[in-house]
């Protein structure tokens, strides 16, 4: 979603949060590429690495596909975190630690739950 419209958009129903991109770890980036390209329209408006072999890549429509390293298993993907943009970060950091997170090296906007989950929190724009 582009920075006008997100903007509009968040005006427009009062949001308190919202899911800013999923970042997906995939065995296959050119077939994920091609595929949400391809069905919904998304295109790569970042990329880490370059055409050949990107490392990583950022699609418009809020999906963050990132190149597997590890053993491909068929049919599956792992989740590497999900990112939320808050109104006051630090707000939410105070009431993430209540339920004894631990944060990344990354920085303590870096949350993670205890059973694994990953939460970037980012500022509203």
């Amino acid at each position: 979603m582009h920075s006008s419209i997100r903007k509009w958009f968040l005006v427009m129903v009062n949001l308190n949060a919202f899911l800013h991109h999923c970042a997906i770890m995939v065995s296959d980036i050119h077939w994920n590429i091609h595929f949400f390209n391809d069905v919904f329209g998304m295109e790569i408006y970042q990329m880490e690495g370059n055409n050949e072999a990107p490392k990583q890549i950022w699609l418009d429509g809020g999906i963050q596909l990132i190149a597997s390293q590890g053993v491909e298993i068929p049919g599956s993907c792992l989740l590497n975190h999900i990112c939320l943009r808050v109104p006051d970060v630090e707000t939410a950091l105070m009431k993430a630690n209540k339920y004894h997170i631990s944060t990344l090296a990354k920085g303590q906007n870096w949350i993670v739950l205890d059973y694994g989950l990953c939460i970037e929190i980012l500022p509203m724009e």
